[in-house]
């Protein structure tokens, strides 16, 4: 296999902020590069038709969170659900937050956690505290309907915050988009305004560049170019090109594409903190995995409460292969060496409706016939062409 180009769909993270801003400004306007995937077209679809109030986002935790925020604004009563899955996801601290503003909402079902009713009339503007460690998609909710609030939003960050790129992504996009928000040391300030939106182009996922990283790195191809990048990335997951490096990987990014090429060069050791790349993890611990290269992976605090708890499936499912994964404080996974062969019978990999499981784990099942991946469609809900994609390296 020489050469292989592919152009993958618009970030669902950056599509996702884009239609709540394009939402709260009242107006539509032209957008490239839109996300297809099933999260961004949960989002699309609720909003676009506002007059509903049963609200259900299925399996798309970021619609969840932004949506809960977004409902307290509105002048209606709103019930908001999802899948089975997505009731099990804790949504107290944003609630705690909410409610602290005005907003008056109830748990339909267990306390902390989704389904919810919202009732948004008297919301305002002030100053809250809200702890960084849980979920960053909780502040970006509240700083996203900040300057729709009287008098704005001062936000303090307690303790230590993950996924750190996706709140500054959310504060950037709303720079773009005519606010003007400051962010120092712990602390946000969101005046009242009114958001000024215009034609955007989202850039390309980055995420699910991640897997294609993974493909080289194990030799499945030997170069593959993507577009569509951009070197100012707002996505953290831009830095895949530092992460696969040792991993043997050289990446370089020319005019929107980003090109993929071996270089056979690996480290026998791997360690990372993913802190601000959690997404990335599962992809990086399977290839580490093939190719016999101990890992220390930390920084993966908010794993175990994704689509499934990805630490626990991951060491299941690597453990199928003969790969040994210690969990430690459920914040860290140590990867033994791999000394075995893959085995000659057919192994099973279970997805737990999680798509990055189905994912990270495709580079492997293309290597070796006997790894099958069940419920491949999984993967819909961030890249609905990814095995379309996967097709095109047996050409």
């Amino acid at each position: 296999m020489s050469k292989v180009k592919l152009h993958i769909s618009g970030s669902k993270s950056i599509s996702n902020r884009f239609l709540i801003m394009e939402a709260l400004a009242g107006q539509k306007v032209e957008v490239q590069n839109l996300s297809n995937s099933d999260d961004a077209l949960v989002m699309q679809k609720i909003l676009s038709n506002q007059n509903e109030t049963n609200w259900n986002v299925g399996h798309a935790g970021t619609a969840m969170r932004f949506l809960t925020a977004f409902a307290a604004t509105q002048n209606r009563t709103i019930s908001l659900s999802g899948s089975e899955r997505m009731h099990q996801r804790p949504i107290g601290p944003l609630v705690d937050a909410l409610r602290k503003l005005g907003a008056e909402i109830n748990y339909l079902g267990v306390e902390g956690y989704p389904p919810l009713k919202i009732n948004g009339q008297g919301i305002c503007g002030g100053e809250l505290d809200i702890d960084g460690q849980m979920s960053s998609q909780f502040i970006s909710a509240l700083a996203m309907i900040a300057p729709r609030l009287s008098g704005g939003l001062q936000i303090e960050i307690q303790n230590k915050l993950v996924s750190r790129p996706y709140l500054a992504m959310t504060l950037g996009m709303m720079r773009d988009f005519g606010i003007d928000t400051k962010w120092v040391n712990s602390s946000i300030q969101i005046p009242e305004t009114k958001y000024t939106v215009g034609n955007y182009q989202v850039e390309s996922d980055w995420s699910s560049a991640s897997y294609w990283f993974s493909f080289v790195a194990m030799g499945i191809v030997d170069e593959i170019s993507i577009s569509n990048y951009f070197t100012n990335s707002y996505q953290g997951d831009a830095a895949l090109i530092e992460i696969f490096k040792p991993l043997g990987v050289d990446a370089i990014l020319h005019k929107n594409e980003l090109v993929l090429r071996s270089s056979g060069d690996r480290v026998e050791k791997f360690s990372y903190d993913f802190h601000e790349q959690p997404d990335i993890a599962q992809t990086v611990a399977v290839c580490c995995f093939e190719l016999g290269i101990e890992a220390e992976l930390f920084g993966l605090e908010t794993l175990p409460i994704k689509e499934t708890d990805r630490l626990l499936a991951l060491k299941i499912e690597l453990a199928k292969l003969g790969g040994v994964v210690q969990i430690l404080n459920q914040d860290t996974i140590l990867l033994a060496k791999r000394i075995q062969k893959i085995p000659t019978e057919t192994v099973q990999i279970e997805t737990y409706k999680d798509h990055r499981m189905a994912m990270c784990f495709a580079p492997l099942a293309f290597k070796y016939p006997t790894i099958e991946i069940l419920d491949p469609n999984v993967v819909t809900k961030s890249y609905p062409d990814f095995w379309e994609d996967v097709a095109r390296l047996k050409k």
